[in-house]
């Protein structure tokens, strides 16, 4: 049991005692029995967390983050967890603060702004504790990996629905878009191309390389604000926003669920939210390739992060639209056949333009090029010689915000 004796008294765990119940302004809990009926009997607003009793690292973490004077105990390793968890990951605000989009400080005083960031910090502190080694990490776009990517993998399976996706924003005429996961800026390029000079364009990821390389897509004077933000976790205010974009980056979010409450938050009211996710493996038989060949080379410990991208269906999708509160959701498939100017350098951009060469790297045992060797060959194998020819099929998404 911690709490924090203030105006913004937050009990953390159990909640057993009615004392202490009747100072919060916030209860957390598990979700017992005990708890959940105190706070029913005491009128307090509760943010239930289920799995969080037994975890004393995230228990501690959340104790800290808000200040509290109590820190439970923990494991060397839950507060190099919890340590990693609060490690800052969002830039300082830009410019774009003049469009009203920067918090006000008296929303970040109150139980739902308590609420907030502590499902937020769960959020982080679940990605961190499910990644202690970095062995499977399907986020981190970092060191060479975003030239890489950009490089290998841009003009081949990510430009043309990029250009789609674009053409589908620019159709809203929407006066101030936000894109989240904006990797290298493929997307950011098209969105600016197709919308007018005045519309207000802010482009945000969780990895400050992949912005890097965005940004030398653009010239100085070209109105694209970059900022880097975790997309569980917005920087923003509510209704900042009347268009939001993110091609091929849902699948990656640890809480999707809170992902699409968090665009329903910065989208103003009738504000439309695009984007887009990858059919499976039997449509985008690549992915497949790629995936079998990697557990050819690890068959007691295959990377799976060409599982995770191509295993997002269209009903769990639907019911969090409509969990979160969107209406008007359209949902529509897009299928296209698309050449591999070359198979090796396809076959490079997969391996060296992804987590997955950290994958290779941590398991050890196998160079690097061999894997890329081996998928050149699968891939001439299936979709010809140069110039092969492959299909890809993306399913998309519009869902409007009341």
């Amino acid at each position: 049991m911690c709490h924090r004796d203030s105006t913004n008294a937050v009990i953390v765990g159990t909640a057993d005692h009615d004392a202490l119940m009747a100072k919060a302004s916030l209860v957390v809990t598990h979700g017992g029995h005990g708890a959940t009926m105190r706070a029913l009997r005491h009128g307090k607003p509760m943010l239930v967390m289920p799995g969080m009793a037994p975890d004393q690292a995230i228990m501690a973490a959340m104790v800290q983050e808000l200040g509290a004077g109590g820190v439970l105990p923990q494991s060397s390793d839950g507060a190099a967890i919890a340590e990693r968890a609060r490690a800052p990951t969002r830039s300082k605000r830009s410019s774009h603060a003049t469009t009203g989009a920067s918090r006000p400080p008296s929303e970040r005083d109150g139980p739902d702004a308590i609420r907030l960031r502590l499902r937020r910090l769960l959020t982080r502190m679940r990605v961190a504790a499910e990644e202690p080694s970095m062995t499977d990490n399907t986020t981190a776009f970092v060191g060479s990996i975003p030239e890489n990517y950009d490089r290998g993998l841009g003009p081949v399976i990510f430009i043309d629905y990029a250009m789609e996706m674009a053409a589908r924003a620019a159709a809203l005429n929407p006066p101030r878009v936000l894109e989240t996961a904006a990797g290298t800026g493929i997307v950011t390029r098209q969105l600016r191309d197709r919308l007018p000079p005045e519309t207000l364009l802010t482009a945000t990821d969780l990895n400050p390389p992949m912005l890097a390389v965005a940004k030398t897509k653009f010239e100085p004077d070209e109105k694209v604000d970059f900022q880097t933000a975790d997309a569980l976790a917005l920087p923003f205010a509510e209704g900042a926003f009347d268009a939001v974009v993110c091609q091929f980056g849902v699948m990656f979010f640890p809480d999707k669920d809170l992902g699409y409450r968090e665009v329903m938050r910065v989208l103003a009211p009738g504000g439309t939210y695009l984007f887009s996710v990858w059919d499976t493996h039997r449509y985008n038989p690549f992915a497949r390739l790629v995936h079998d060949t990697l557990g050819g080379f690890f068959p007691a410990d295959p990377p799976q992060f060409m599982r995770l991208p191509f295993s997002y269906a269209f009903e769990p999708i639907k019911d969090s639209l409509i969990a979160a509160g969107f209406r008007d959701i359209q949902a529509s498939v897009v299928r296209i056949e698309k050449a591999i100017p070359t198979a090796e350098a396809f076959a490079r951009g997969q391996v060296y333009g992804s987590p997955i060469i950290d994958q290779i790297r941590a398991r050890g045992g196998v160079d690097p090029e061999d894997l890329v060797q081996a998928l050149k060959q699968g891939l001439e194998r299936e979709f010809g010689a140069d110039p092969g020819r492959m299909p890809l099929q993306a399913m998309f998404f519009s869902a409007k915000k009341p």
